[in-house]
């Protein structure tokens, strides 16, 4: 991990000074040397990352040359959902194969770049789709700012998601606002990934606590650090990454908002992977509610999609499914609730703790639980999980 932070220093105490160096009445020239530099990095780390982000890159020209053809824009809305078909196809490679053998030795070496073949396919394949619906419903990105969206390397390993939007005006000069809040942020972030999540990920909890490390009580501790573990991480890249794109005058979207205060399953999501989230509520909660009528039918269908995006796997498959009943059965008691009672009496401040106290105990769970199972190898060994946690597991 060390060898992972030192890397992008290296990156960026090189890119950065010859990046704003370039006149500012060249903007064409500076998106052209952050294009070339992001390049030649993943170029470096392995030509196979390369391969397949032109591949991408050409899908979202192919549609640009469709639109100037005059092809229909309804037709071609419906041609974008096929950019997640590789997505179905690396279920059918072998794991070991994808880690090691395409990526090259010297991206294995860096963790962010060795999970590519996985999340980080997922993650271009959404912003190839987000690009394409750009490219149809306007504005549509020019080749610099969809290649710059594609390759930048500070956000290109975890997010946060997004299509050229943030690349369309970069700012002209870099103020000290930015540049210190930039490497606050990297800063920040970097201690959160290599101090805070090696400090979680390497504790022996159980044994502090003095429990059987095979029973019941160990399996909630486990499945608690394990979903801490993996926001630390996430949370980790997206502040360097969103660090990184200011120094170089580019606002990419925030990914997390204070995800562990949340009190419903609805809350989560709005603090919880925000990019994601932005990119559900748009293309694919809006359009099935258009076409359902029914938002709890929505939110259930989408995340089911959105459980097979993450991979095409039955473990995730039922990763979305619990998160999508879990937000339509939130919905469904909301409205209930509203109906019943239009004018319901103020509650007690007591009553009211225990109320959030709990909602935000259930919800931490649910959401750590689903995570931990959903990123079980095989759909047995998701199954010997769940039995652990009710004494059932051996």
């Amino acid at each position: 991990m060390i060898a992972e932070f030192s890397f992008l220093a290296w990156y960026l105490g090189l890119s950065v000074p010859l990046y704003w160096a370039l006149p500012a009445t060249w903007p064409g020239l500076r998106r052209a040397f952050l294009v070339v530099v992001s390049i030649l990095l993943l170029w470096m780390l392995s030509p196979f990352i390369l391969a397949v982000v032109a591949f991408y890159a050409l899908i979202v020209l192919g549609f640009g040359a469709a639109i100037s053809a005059g092809v229909a824009r309804k037709r071609l809305k419906s041609v974008s959902w096929g950019v997640f078909i590789p997505l179905v196809l690396v279920e059918f490679v072998p794991v070991d194969l994808l880690t090691s053998g395409l990526l090259g030795p010297r991206a294995i070496e860096i963790a962010g770049i060795r999970g590519f073949a996985l999340l980080g396919l997922s993650y271009t394949a959404i912003r190839c789709f987000i690009m394409c619906r750009e490219t149809i419903d306007g504005p549509r990105p020019t080749p610099f700012e969809a290649v710059s969206a594609f390759v930048f390397f500070g956000s290109f390993v975890a997010g946060p998601i997004a299509g050229a939007a943030p690349f369309r005006k970069p700012a002209n000069q870099l103020s000290l606002d930015d540049a210190l809040t930039g490497f606050a942020r990297i800063g920040w972030g970097a201690a959160v990934f290599l101090v805070f999540r090696a400090a979680v990920a390497q504790a022996d909890v159980t044994g502090w606590m003095g429990i059987d490390p095979q029973g019941t009580a160990a399996a909630w501790v486990e499945t608690y650090r394990a979903f801490l573990v993996l926001y630390l991480d996430f949370a980790g890249y997206s502040e360097i990454a969103i660090g990184t794109a200011l120094l170089f005058g580019v606002r990419m979207p925030e990914n997390f908002r204070y995800p562990f205060l949340a009190r419903s399953m609805q809350e989560f999501w709005q603090r919880w992977h925000l990019s994601l989230g932005a990119f559900i509520g748009t293309y694919l909660f809006k359009p099935l509610v258009r076409s359902y009528g029914k938002p709890t039918t929505a939110i259930f269908l989408a995340f089911v999609i959105v459980g097979l995006w993450h991979r095409f796997a039955l473990p995730y498959f039922l990763w979305g499914i619990g998160h999508g009943a879990g937000l339509a059965l939130g919905m469904y008691l909301r409205k209930r609730a509203a109906l019943k009672t239009p004018a319901a009496a103020p509650r007690s401040p007591v009553m009211t703790v225990i109320e959030n106290g709990a909602g935000w105990l259930f919800t931490m769970s649910y959401v750590a639980i689903l995570s931990r199972f959903a990123t079980s190898p095989d759909i047995g060994t998701a199954g010997r999980y769940i039995l652990s946690l009710v004494g059932g597991g051996s």
